[in-house]
């Protein structure tokens, strides 16, 4: 929440970064009839059924089930190998598709990573818009009618917890990603992130987007804490952000104050998810009553807090 009577507001995105050993998800194990390879869990089906029939049914197995997503050649070869075990079926559903029939190829899960195991000549188009796992060619990928029938593969996640596990995992695209700060089946439900996988190389970024993208313009408001802002992030609740914020090792949110020579009054404050009040904007010291430039300035009295 901000409270101001004068100026321009403006907000950033909050940020975490987090830096994970490398067993943290070794906290959580398969369910049964659920075989763990890394950090996600895989069950194979031999039933063959229809494409739309193999999503809903790997959705149905659990509640963060899904087609099966491949992130890199590590997967891919897992999944090979573990496919091998059967002998009655050979091609095998997995949860890449072009459903939008407009040759762009993504994954049921919502994963975003760039790559990819086509056989040669694949996808060769036409009605084919599902994606399928072959055994007869080393695992490597066809596209095929979506009302074929073929067995499938179903995977989740095992306790993502954040942006930077996805990108452990070999995720490394920009986009939106499900995590759960907290594991299965504690406290807070997964939800959805923006993770930004470019920016530092090193790790992946958490980003909780809000609605106060652009600057908010302050005018009119002349009583004290007369103009009042809530930012929301979405349609994230608050334990949500808090529970992604406190596994972080770095987190912030940048709230920007802008008044031509304002002396702000003590009437312009911010406060935290707590409600304690703050009154230090822009990289100033904490409970300084001023902004940064107010520290910096020659001239203090033009935006020290009076």
């Amino acid at each position: 929440m901000v409270h101001s009577t004068a100026g321009a507001i403006s907000w950033t995105a909050l940020k975490t970064h987090l830096l994970v050993d490398d067993d943290t998800s070794d906290q959580d194990l398969c369910d049964a009839g659920w075989t763990r390879n890394g950090n996600a869990c895989y069950q194979l089906v031999e039933s063959t059924v229809d494409y739309r029939t193999a999503l809903d049914a790997c959705r149905n197995l659990n509640d963060y089930g899904d087609l099966a997503s491949v992130a890199d050649q590590d997967e891919s070869n897992f999944l090979f190998v573990y496919s091998r075990r059967t002998f009655d079926t050979s091609s095998y559903w997995i949860g890449f598709n072009d459903l939008d029939g407009k040759g762009t190829w993504a994954w049921t899960d919502g994963s975003v990573t760039s790559y990819t195991n086509w056989y040669s000549g694949e996808p060769s188009g036409g009605s084919e818009h599902c994606g399928v796992l072959r055994l007869s060619s080393d695992g490597t990928w066809y596209d095929a009618s979506c009302s074929s029938t073929y067995g499938y593969i179903c995977k989740y996640p095992l306790n993502t917890i954040s942006c930077a596990e996805w990108k452990r995992k070999g995720y490394i695209s920009n986009g939106y990603y499900t995590i759960d700060p907290d594991g299965r089946n504690n406290g807070v439900d997964p939800y959805k992130v923006y993770c930004d996988m470019t920016t530092d190389a090193s790790t992946g970024i958490t980003t909780f987007e809000h609605q106060e993208a652009n600057r908010s313009l302050v005018a009119g408001a002349q009583v004290a804490f007369s103009f009042i802002r809530n930012i929301t992030y979405g349609d994230k609740s608050v334990d949500q952000v808090a529970t992604g914020a406190d596994i972080s090792g770095e987190c912030y949110q940048y709230i920007k104050y802008e008044c031509h020579h304002s002396q702000m009054t003590g009437s312009t404050a911010w406060y935290d998810r707590d409600g304690k009040q703050k009154n230090y904007w822009g990289g100033a010291t904490v409970d300084s009553g001023q902004c940064a430039c107010g520290i910096s300035a020659l001239d203090k009295a033009v935006f020290a807090i009076l």
